[in-house]
């Protein structure tokens, strides 16, 4: 297991690189893989139960935010730290919009998992890279505060009960990963 994980962590890093971007690189690794497997994998899972329609969404987060590593190692470094920087954000968004129905309020969990991976671009990118940070921030940023005018277009032929969300112990538990995916940014980002 010590051998796969090093594989993934070292993924595209080589020692001619800056050291700053070797830890970038890591970390980037490290937060596809967190992202894809317990984090839009779990909503895939909570999908399956409550939400059968949107599973696909949890289920393209996967395999989206997953084979980062894959993509570094191949030599596509940017490619996929745009990708992990941007598609976390736009998956939440899309979830949640078709979460929200007749102008309800988003329940909290998602919106402290959207705000999360809204910092994602802080993690994967260097201060020296700071035209695409703030464009990927702005990006998620506007996919965010955005939600209330385009959500309306995100409708399922059978409305979803999503009392669940609201009231039940999905609620909390993506509250918790909000807390868990907004601090590891900030830690991550204080590591650097």
């Amino acid at each position: 297991m010590g051998s796969l994980w090093r594989f993934i962590l070292e993924s595209g890093v080589k020692p001619s690189q800056p050291e700053i971007f070797q830890d970038q690189l890591r970390l980037s690794n490290v937060m596809g893989i967190l992202c894809g497997v317990p984090l839009a994998g779990g909503f895939a899972v909570i999908s399956w139960f409550y939400s059968p329609s949107l599973t696909i969404i949890a289920i393209v987060g996967v395999l989206a935010t997953t084979p980062v590593f894959l993509l570094n190692r191949l030599g596509l470094r940017k490619i996929s730290r745009f990708l992990l920087a941007i598609i976390p954000a736009v998956l939440v968004a899309l979830y949640s919009a078709y979460i929200i129905q007749d102008g309800a309020a988003l329940p909290r969990g998602l919106t402290m998992v959207g705000l999360g991976f809204t910092l994602l671009p802080l993690v994967v990118f260097t201060y020296e890279e700071v035209g695409v940070l703030f464009f990927c921030l702005a990006i998620n940023a506007g996919i965010m505060v955005g939600l209330p005018y385009y959500e309306e277009y995100f409708h399922l032929a059978v409305p979803l009960d999503i009392t669940a969300f609201n009231e039940g112990f999905i609620n909390p538990i993506t509250v918790f990963l909000g807390i868990v995916v907004t601090v590891s940014c900030m830690m991550m980002v204080l590591s650097l």
